[in-house]
């Protein structure tokens, strides 16, 4: 109930902010690179604030939920659970908001360019989007390599998140808004089953049997969102427009006259060889597309392990044991 009401509370605020455009065009003001830092700034500190406040409730709550006392490092793995199932529920009801009141359905016409300053001067619930996106995963970051977070097993979250920022704020620059949107909203569409499942199993053992089915949907939606919709639809059709608008990328340029190293407003030249900054964009796509395959990969490997590890152990443990009880007292009978 207290996951149900945190998690109401915050969508119906999102959705109030969404709506109040008066309170939007005080808040979120369209500037320069300065202006749109100190955006991103206050975009950080509200996002950290609401991470403490949340934390400590969850914390509160979880002991009063959990059957045994949690310890520092327990504690800390609830609060980072409910926290991150909270904000990508949030920024996917957003960006999907987004994409359907704007109808920008069609994958040509995301992977195409646009004035970015005109239309965030007048779609200030986008750029509210782009700055709050920009604030979490430096938010993110920063727990991560400070500790706030529990430790990962892998360093490839870390490189998934760096490279995902480097992407919005390159995407923001070369006025490619509607891919910004488009690959952060199919990338976070699994997250919130998965950390809701680690929630409930965590939190709870006589909850365990909403685990294997709220892993199963994360699992469904991961494979379908990021190795399907993404390669074969957004990566796929910015490569095309990449070959479309920059046929030339790649180019060797040692016998003119252009420089060893020079950066112009839409390529970079390094040791003679010129490429644009969509194609640094599309690369990083599919940067993003090997960590997929390999979460991918890890996902498979753990329902093999489970299924391996039913098919040792059909019988549960509690059976199990009561089945060895009553043989034995049958023997000592006998």
């Amino acid at each position: 109930m207290f996951t149900q009401h945190i998690l109401h509370k915050k969508v119906v605020l999102v959705v109030v902010f969404a709506g109040n455009t008066s309170l939007m065009d005080d808040v979120m003001i369209v500037g320069g690179p300065v202006q749109e830092l100190v955006n991103v700034m206050i975009m950080f500190v509200v996002i950290t604030v609401f991470r403490l406040i949340l934390s400590y409730s969850t914390i509160v709550c979880a002991e009063c939920i959990s059957t045994k006392p949690l310890n520092g490092s327990q504690r800390k793995k609830v609060a980072s659970d409910l926290w991150y199932g909270t904000y990508y529920i949030v920024a996917v009801v957003t960006g999907a908001y987004l994409f359907y009141t704007r109808g920008w359905f069609d994958a040509m016409r995301v992977c195409s360019s646009e004035d970015v300053d005109a239309m965030l001067s007048v779609d200030k619930l986008l750029y509210a989007y782009h700055c709050m996106q920009v604030a979490f995963y430096v938010n993110y970051v920063f727990a991560m390599m400070t500790g706030i977070d529990p430790p990962h097993k892998d360093n490839a979250y870390i490189i998934h998140h760096i490279i995902t920022l480097i992407l919005i704020v390159f995407s923001r620059n070369a006025g490619y808004m509607r891919i910004q949107l488009a690959v952060l909203v199919v990338h976070d569409m699994a997250d919130p089953f998965l950390h809701l499942a680690k929630l409930v199993k965590f939190l709870k053992p006589a909850w365990n049997i909403v685990y294997d089915p709220l892993f199963g949907v994360f699992a469904v939606v991961f494979f379908v969102t990021r190795l399907y919709v993404f390669p074969m639809f957004l990566i796929d059709n910015c490569r095309l427009t990449w070959h479309r608008l920059y046929p030339g990328d790649w180019a060797y340029l040692a016998n003119t006259n252009v420089p060893a190293f020079s950066i112009t407003s839409t390529h970079v030249t390094a040791l003679w060889f010129q490429f644009s900054f969509y194609g640094i964009g599309v690369l990083l796509l599919y940067g993003l597309l090997l960590l997929h395959m390999y979460w991918g990969l890890t996902i498979i490997l753990v329902f093999t392990k489970k299924f391996n590890k039913k098919m040792d152990h059909p019988l549960p443990p509690s059976t199990t044991a009561v089945t060895t009880t009553t043989r034995t007292s049958k023997i000592k009978t006998k």
